[in-house]
């Protein structure tokens, strides 16, 4: 019989290889990937936004943009670190207000355009919930969510999202594009959560509604412009050692008498949170140009959590 694998070459080139001809084609063609979310932190930890700009970025070779929300600190330290480290990949920090979505996401795609001139992967890291309210009913047994909760949730996390998307969409069509195997237009990537997906805790109705309506939204968006070759994807996480979490972490361990985090995730595979790192290696993985079968679906980074309920 004739030989097969001697058409897969591919097949056989290492990890190490197929990520540095991956940056040197990212660089070579100037790709551009918009980060939604990316300039939160708080105190010495960073948001899942923050470091997967700076991955896209000093690990993968794209420019990057990346939006704040009102403090512009954020965006001034990734702007600082590409300017040594990034070899001559540029950052662009854009102030986008999700409250504000019908004017300020339609403002944000036309600075990329005018700055970039295309734009290829979208990472939506916009997640908003009840948190403060939540460790109220956690101490206190009960909380009212009112109808300014559920708008700004829902905002932020779905009309936001879906805006994003659709217009993303608009500026990638835009690009070159073969149909087949390694190739692509354009990704968007949503960062979701278990929560509301696969389950459901109290006091946190608007949080778990927006998280289903994001996953509804990817496998709409994705039907829509498959054939386009744009690839839409959803990645849950559980809880993530971030800015997020770093706020309210000594109130939960006061008030569930426990010196760690250890105890909340017991019941979870891996027995802890994830760190923001191990996050941002998932979403590497969707961006990369070995994803390009791949759209409409659900992913997990969520430590096993799931394998519990």
């Amino acid at each position: 019989m004739p030989p097969v694998l001697d058409n897969f070459p591919d097949l056989a080139l290492s990890i190490d290889e197929l990520a540095r001809r991956e940056i040197e084609d990212n660089k070579a063609k100037n790709r551009v990937a918009l980060v939604v979310g990316a300039c939160k932190r708080e105190g010495n930890h960073p948001g899942i936004g923050m470091a997967t700009a700076y991955k896209l970025g000093l690990g993968m070779g794209f420019h990057v943009a990346g939006t704040y929300n009102s403090s512009a600190s954020g965006a001034e330290e990734l702007a600082e670190h590409f300017s040594r480290y990034s070899d001559g990949r540029d950052f662009l920090g854009i102030q986008a207000n999700m409250d504000d979505y019908r004017e300020s996401v339609p403002a944000m795609m036309e600075q990329i355009k005018e700055r970039f001139g295309r734009l290829d992967v979208v990472v939506y890291s916009v997640s908003r919930t009840v948190r403060a309210k939540q460790l109220l009913a956690l101490q206190d047994g009960e909380v009212e969510l009112t109808d300014d909760d559920w708008e700004d949730i829902i905002t932020g996390n779905v009309h936001g999202f879906r805006k994003t998307a659709i217009s993303a969409v608009e500026l990638m069509r835009e690009n070159d594009y073969t149909p087949g195997p390694n190739g692509y237009r354009g990704k968007i990537i949503n960062l979701g959560s278990s929560s509301g997906v696969y389950f459901w805790s109290p006091n946190r109705a608007p949080y778990d509604a927006s998280k289903v309506a994001e996953d509804t939204i990817v496998k709409d968006v994705a039907l829509e412009t498959g054939r386009d070759g744009i690839l839409v994807m959803n990645l849950i996480t559980s809880v993530v050692d971030s800015a997020t979490i770093e706020p309210v972490r000594a109130k939960y361990h006061a008030w569930a008498g426990e010196k760690d985090d250890t105890g909340r995730f017991r019941h979870a595979a891996l027995g802890r949170i994830a760190s923001p790192e191990e996050i941002t290696n998932v979403v590497s993985h969707l961006v990369s140009q070995g994803t390009t079968f791949s759209t409409g679906g659900t992913y997990e980074a969520t430590g096993g959590i799931l394998t519990r309920l």
